[in-house]
């Protein structure tokens, strides 16, 4: 009985070691957080109740496209205001709870706040920064 326990695992070690190496292997490729190269990116904010995770965003300057996953159990909203404080004209994102909405600004280098403007949401507060 112990030989066919001890066969048994030296085929199982025998099997797996060659598998568990082949998934370390020396890939080149990497996963990065960094923003895209080209002249649109995407970035995605998570809302919950009263609060953006995360709080800040980074974004190549063009055509972005902003999305908001609404993780919370109230409506909540997107709104951006440019460098110099003034709201974008014509971008809102509206979005009930469990549900996602995306919207595309065209975006210059600097930093936009995000912010949503329902009543008792004041917490809800953030940053995309352009470069």
């Amino acid at each position: 009985m112990n030989t066919i326990r001890a066969t048994t695992t030296a085929l199982a070690l025998t099997v797996a070691a060659p598998l568990a190496l082949s998934a370390c292997g020396g890939s080149s490729s990497s996963s990065s957080t960094t923003v895209p190269t080209g002249g649109t990116a995407a970035v995605t904010v998570i809302g919950k109740d009263n609060f953006f995770e995360p709080k800040q965003y980074a974004a190549k300057a063009g055509s972005v496209t902003i999305t908001m996953d609404n993780k919370g159990n109230a409506l909540h909203d997107l709104l951006i205001k440019d460098p110099g404080g003034t709201k974008l004209d014509g971008f809102k994102l509206q979005v009930a709870p469990g549900k996602s909405a995306s919207g595309q600004a065209t975006l210059t280098a600097g930093t936009y706040q995000i912010y949503c403007d329902i009543p008792g949401h004041d917490n809800m507060k953030g940053q995309i920064i352009v470069s």
